[in-house]
């Protein structure tokens, strides 16, 4: 079984700017630090 890992992907950073950026830089990378180290679903409130 292969893990599943979560990839750095640049088009979080631009569909946040596309989106007036709505949320603070401190919020994205937050956000972004989650989805790195717990993963997508855990980000989500999926998966504790």
């Amino acid at each position: 079984m292969t893990p599943s890992i979560f990839i750095y992907d640049p088009s979080h950073i631009q569909q946040w700017l596309n989106s007036d950026m709505k949320e603070t830089p401190h919020e994205m990378a937050r956000i972004l630090s989650t989805i790195t180290f717990n993963g997508p679903l855990f980000a989500a409130g999926l998966k504790k």
